[in-house]
């Protein structure tokens, strides 16, 4: 009885389907009873009654970053993908039935002879990401499969018009495998997440990992992106594999990769669609799954630890000594670790600050406390602060006294002043000076790994990048700075000859002059008749006295 009722049910229902076409009401006006009842139908009842053609696409908008409280929270903007793809569907479908959800189409009118035949339009945005979106497209009456596969084609090639979205390959909503917020809560694996090829691994803690990843994960490793907010991200892409398909192309796998940022840490997970007869993929150094899973986590890694010393060391500029486990950091050797780790990535720019010759005494040692003194007052104009290390620890093939310098918000500078002279002979005067190099990095050079820096950083040298990172007029305004302070500590040191005795060579007086300008402070009158008293070296006369205490006071 329970089964002929049920046979009784359905027939009746598929009797309702077909009404359009009979009679002279519009089943396909707006509120009409017909559209509604197909918002009530079941999933059963509509794989009874229909036949399906199901189509996944990602909206990507104008931005990859949905993240405004981030880093890069000036570079993101509204993502209008979805806006577009739900105004192109509109225009395609013959009406609507539920904003957003169910639309229709009327593929062919009724006739005389023959009932109308449509298709109803399902979106369902996915539960587990948000911007992948399921369009399924359920066929009503005897059309043949050539005329769905027409039908199909034209939502396709509308969709196309839309810059903001991608047209999956293949479906891969069952593949998407998240792991949960919860530290406490356990990640139990659904029945398809066994199918699938599946690694992960752990990153150091902080803050702008996930919206670097984020960034390079798509612009740079072309994946595309199924979700991004404040904790997770997800990410997709198809690889090729060695399968060939019915056309005769290579098949693809989906490889689903998503960082979680969590109270306990960032966990990394990626899965790949399992290849046949390949149970253990990350065995076999050649799979496509190995060499990916290698790749990306060396990455990831080197990554996370570049941009912990990026924290570490702009912590200095807010004068702020605890990192993010509540341990101070004021060590020296973790700085030069960190200093290390950061100018392996930047382009060195370099400038020779001009010095004394030797025998000048106090001079030298003066000149560079007043130059290292300025760089880090108010008033230089950008904010810098002296580091921890001990400047004769070789950083690299560097020593010396080291700062740090924010430029932007992105980019920063590291600043090395060496405490070497070193004579300069091509202008045949043999000219001393010491050199102040600047490591500069902006925050997305920092996704390298360790094996992509083979490099010296001698390499890395030239002034190429001055300009652009905005470190040509840093560097002038220090010049500039040192070059006052250069006459200064000439001054100090003749007036302490007494108990630093110092000599100067002509050259070092005349460029030290040159930052000098005249400015009278006093008139004092000599008498010629007491000039003329200055008969031997050993006679001290009213004039020089005079003189003597003027330079003095």
């Amino acid at each position: 009885i329970d089964i002929t009722r049920w046979i009784r049910k359905e027939d009746y229902l598929e009797s309702y389907l077909c009404l359009p076409g009979w009679g002279d009401i519009n089943h396909f006006a707006v509120g009409s009873s017909f559209l509604r009842r197909h918002e009530s139908l079941t999933v059963l009842q509509r794989y009874r009654h229909f036949r399906s053609e199901v189509l996944e696409v990602v909206v990507t908008g104008s931005s990859p970053f949905e993240n405004r409280e981030s880093l890069f929270g000036d570079l993101m903007e509204y993502n209008n993908g979805e806006d577009e793809m739900f105004s192109v569907l509109s225009k395609w479908a013959t009406g609507v039935i539920s904003e957003r959800k169910i639309y229709f189409r009327v593929i062919v009118p009724e006739q005389e002879d023959d009932l109308a035949y449509y298709c109803i339009i399902r979106v369902q945005q996915s539960l587990s990401v948000s911007r992948l979106f399921v369009f399924t497209i359920d066929f009503h009456g005897e059309i043949d499969a050539e005329r769905r596969l027409a039908v199909s084609s034209s939502f396709r090639e509308n969709l196309k018009e839309c810059t903001d979205i991608v047209i999956l390959k293949k479906c891969i909503r069952e593949k998407v495998a998240i792991r949960p917020s919860s530290p406490g809560k356990p990640w139990n694996p659904t029945w398809s997440e066994y199918f699938l090829h599946h690694k992960s691994w752990d990153l150091i803690k902080d803050n702008e990992v996930l919206p670097l990843i984020t960034k390079r994960r798509h612009q740079i490793g072309g994946f595309f992106i199924l979700h991004s907010d404040n904790d997770r991200a997800v990410f997709a892409k198809f690889v090729k594999n060695n399968s060939l398909s019915s056309s005769g192309n290579l098949n693809s796998d989906i490889v689903i990769y998503q960082v979680l940022s969590r109270t306990d840490g960032i966990f990394v997970d990626i899965h790949m669609e399992s290849c046949r007869s390949t149970f253990y993929p990350f065995l076999s150094k050649s799979s496509s799954f190995s060499s990916i899973y290698e790749k990306v986590k060396k990455r990831d890694k080197d990554c996370a630890k570049n941009l912990r010393s990026r924290t570490h060391l702009l912590a200095a500029l807010d004068k702020v000594n605890e990192n993010a486990g509540g341990q101070f950091y004021n060590d020296g050797d973790c700085q030069a670790h960190d200093v290390l780790r950061l100018i392996r990535l930047s382009s060195r720019s370099q400038r020779k600050l001009r010095f004394f010759c030797e025998g000048s005494g106090s001079a030298n040692e003066t000149l560079y406390h007043l130059t290292t003194d300025h760089m880090t007052s108010t008033s230089f104009e950008h904010r810098a602060a002296k580091l921890l290390i001990d400047p004769y620890h070789l950083i690299g093939n560097h020593s010396g006294t080291w700062f740090i310098m924010r430029i932007d918000w992105y980019v920063l500078s590291i600043i090395q002043f060496s405490l070497r002279n070193y004579r300069v002979d091509d202008e045949g005067d043999g000219s001393t000076f010491r050199n102040m190099n600047f490591f500069t990095v902006g925050i997305t050079a920092l996704y390298q790994s360790d094996d992509d820096v083979k490099k010296n950083i001698e390499e890395n040298s030239g002034n190429k990048n001055e300009h652009y990172f905005g470190v040509s007029d840093i560097a002038d305004e220090v010049e500039r700075a040192h070059g006052k302070n250069l006459s200064r500590a000439l001054y100090l040191a003749l007036r302490n000859s007494e108990n630093s005795p110092a000599t100067f060579t002509r050259d070092d007086i005349s460029h030290a002059l040159q930052f000098c300008s005249f400015e009278e402070v006093l008139q004092l009158p000599v008498s010629l008749d007491d000039l003329s008293m200055q008969l031997g070296s050993q006679v001290e006369t009213m004039t020089g006295r005079k003189l003597l205490e003027v330079i003095q006071s």
